[in-house]
């Protein structure tokens, strides 16, 4: 294999000086193996080889390669990565926990590093090495190796011919070698995860740039509608068309917002700012909730729903129930997806209790669609891929929706897989735990909804304050609440709203947006708050701003607003949070 393991070592009749001399040109040997050729790996045959020119050259008759590792507990194992033995077929590797393998040695200290042990071992104390293990051993060295301040392990030399002890020269040479072997190793692992770590960012910068192609496809569509629909809207002349054109224009912006928020989650989950809470709910409400937002898509491709939940309806549980019926519109969104119009869907809900104070929940989304192949299971739930990159192509979507449910149920301390085979449909599932609420008295029947009747609102009398400074947004507010018959003043800053309530204007309720010229609203609601009279310390200020994520509605609620309203405005949740305060 190499010309230097042709060389022979001369008989072990030498001088103490020669001996150094010839331990020192097995180190050398060591080095040349590793070093000389180039190579991409070190093998099992080159560690053997190095320690049989160390063993050789130190004259013993047995020799091993110790790598140190610990596991989940931190307990420290070491483990036989290399072995050499005289004449015959290397002993069988085996790994031993750390503590065990050096057992009573003279010079352990505790369980994170050891002394060169050099030792006869007729020497040894009575009772402090394991007899068995040296049956017919005259002497032995172990020897420590260091690699950048960390202990990773130990070479030892046993020899089952001569009583002799190392002179200090050898050990330190035999030391070498062995540090030597240990930081080829070291050197090649290294660079074998650098590489795979390159790979993986390559990878990963892949399917980013994938996704933002597949994300300027997904905007681009919905808001083509929008643009092209008003346009549309725009020259017609038939009071209907101008209606559907509206309708369509308002499904593609709902689309589009729905895109938004899932990039916008996938930024929380990536900086780690993604978070559940914790909120009581009716679960049976909660999904009429769901079936509500998805029935729409599954009637347009005449697909059969099939609901089977087993459960009390009366259920009432502590989770998120905002995020759970995000994963559920997710699933069923997938399903509706993938599956052939007049397909089956079937949503399997049971919800068993496991102790006093605890349920299981149980969920799976089931469809009769096109499946998933092995491969494509593996990558299913990463961010920012799909199972098929050719998938986005035919049926859309951002890849974003798994990731996301994933992450939901995750943080809700269950998990989510899928079966399936290609060409048989797929089955969603899910399970997580969350902690019983007693049933309540307010509970109306599963999935009971509205009578259809829209609620009105009659706040004649009232007068709101509309603090916000796009032209635009305050022409929406008024035109979506002037039915409403109440009064509405507007201030295009927070400075202007301040200074209206300070004037001694009477209002009963303020809409504050928070990013605005002058003074923001956060500054604005302070102030008013700070004038710490009886209408300053009453009155509902409800922010209505785009930043809409969970920790900017507690910068609003810890700045002394009362409520939150997102943009872009959901009419029926502004009306719904005005009324709470204006009644």
């Amino acid at each position: 294999m190499y010309n230097l393991l042709m060389k022979k070592t001369p008989s072990p009749e030498v001088t103490r000086g020669n001996k150094s001399e010839i331990l020192l040109s097995a180190v050398n040997g060591v080095a040349e193996l590793f070093l000389s050729s180039a190579r991409d790996e070190v093998t099992q045959m080159d560690l053997t080889s190095a320690l049989e020119l160390l063993s050789e050259a130190a004259v013993v008759d047995r020799s091993f390669l110790w790598r140190n590792w610990r596991d989940d507990e931190g307990v420290l194992y070491s483990k036989q990565i290399a072995s050499w033995k005289k004449g015959a077929e290397p002993p069988v590797l085996t790994e031993h926990k750390f503590e065990t393998v050096l057992h009573g040695m003279p010079s352990i200290h505790g369980d994170t590093s050891i002394d060169i042990i050099n030792v006869k071992v007729k020497d040894l104390p009575a009772g402090s090495i394991n007899r068995e293990a040296t049956a017919g051993m005259k002497s032995f060295m172990v020897s420590p190796i260091t690699i950048n301040s960390n202990f990773w392990g130990f070479i030892t030399f046993e020899d089952y011919t001569r009583e002799r002890v190392f002179t200090k020269d050898e050990e330190n040479i035999i030391t070498s070698g062995g540090i030597m072997l240990a930081t080829a190793l070291h050197r090649y692992e290294t660079t074998k995860s650098l590489i795979a770590a390159k790979e993986e960012a390559l990878a990963a910068t892949a399917a980013k740039t994938e996704f933002l192609a597949r994300m300027s496809h997904e905007i681009r569509t919905p808001l083509n509608a929008v643009i092209g629909m008003t346009a549309l809207a725009k020259k017609a002349k038939d009071l209907e068309k101008v209606k559907r054109d509206l309708e369509r224009i308002a499904d593609s912006s709902v689309q589009l917002l729905n895109i938004i928020n899932d990039v916008l989650d996938m930024s929380k989950i990536e900086s780690s700012k993604f978070e559940v809470s914790n909120v009581e709910f009716n679960f049976a409400k909660m999904l009429a909730h769901v079936h509500n937002v998805i029935r729409v898509k599954l009637e347009e491709k005449h697909q059969n729903f099939i609901q089977e939940y087993s459960f009390d309806p009366k259920i009432e549980i502590m989770s998120d129930d905002i995020r759970l019926s995000q994963v559920l519109i997710n699933l069923i969104g997938n399903a509706n997806k993938f599956t052939p119009e007049y397909g089956d869907i079937t949503l399997r809900v049971n919800i068993d209790a496991i102790s006093q104070d605890r349920y299981r929940i149980r969920g799976e989304v089931k469809d009769s669609g096109i499946g998933i192949s092995d491969e494509q299971k593996a990558k299913l739930f990463n961010s920012f891929e799909q199972a098929d990159g050719s998938i986005s192509r035919k049926f859309g979507g951002t890849g974003l929706g798994l990731s996301i449910s994933k992450t939901i149920i995750n943080l809700l301390g269950g998990d989510i897989w899928i079966e399936s085979e290609l060409g048989e449909g797929s089955s969603f599932i899910f399970e997580f735990e969350a902690d019983k609420v007693i049933e309540s008295q307010k509970y109306e029947g599963a999935g009971c909804s509205d009578d259809g009747e829209e609620a009105t609102y009659d706040w004649t009398g009232k007068k709101l304050l509309i603090v916000e400074d796009i032209e635009i947004n305050r022409e929406i507010v008024i035109g979506l609440l002037e039915d409403t018959g109440i009064e509405m003043l507007s201030a295009e800053n927070g400075q202007e709203a301040v200074d209206m309530f300070s004037s001694g204007e009477k209002f009963d309720a303020i809409l504050m947006d928070v990013q605005m010229p002058v003074m923001d609203g956060i500054a604005a609601t302070k102030a008013i708050r700070g004038f710490l009279t009886p209408a300053s310390l009453t009155i509902p200020i409800i922010a209505m701003t785009a930043n809409a994520f969970k920790d900017d509605q507690e910068t609003c609620l810890n700045a002394g607003m009362n409520a939150h309203v997102a943009k872009p405005i959901d009419l029926d949740n502004l009306l719904k949070t005005l009324d709470s305060y204006l009644i």
